[in-house]
C-alpha cells in the first residue's frame, strides 16, 4: 500500500473505484473489496471519496445498487 499525494493519483482512485463499482456492485457491498481491489488502507477510501465525491464510498455502492 502506498501513499497518495498528488491530487491526480486521489482522482485515479476514484476513478478506478467507479470502474469496480459498475462492475462489482451486484455481488459486492462491502467496501474492504474495493479497497483490497485498489491496494488502499481500510477507510481510505471513505475518507478520499467524501473529500472528493461529497459522498461516502458506502453510499457511492449502494446508490448504484438501488439504481436497478
Amino acid at each position: 500500500m502506498t501513499l497518495i499525494k498528488s491530487n491526480s493519483e486521489k482522482m485515479e482512485i476514484i476513478r478506478k473505484f467507479n470502474e469496480l463499482i459498475n462492475r462489482h456492485f451486484l455481488e459486492e457491498h462491502d467496501i474492504s473489496f474495493y479497497e483490497a481491489q485498489l491496494g488502499l488502507k481500510p477507510k481510505y477510501l471513505s475518507k478520499l471519496s467524501k473529500k472528493k465525491r461529497c459522498t461516502t464510498a458506502m453510499s457511492s455502492v449502494t446508490a448504484k445498487a438501488n439504481f436497478l
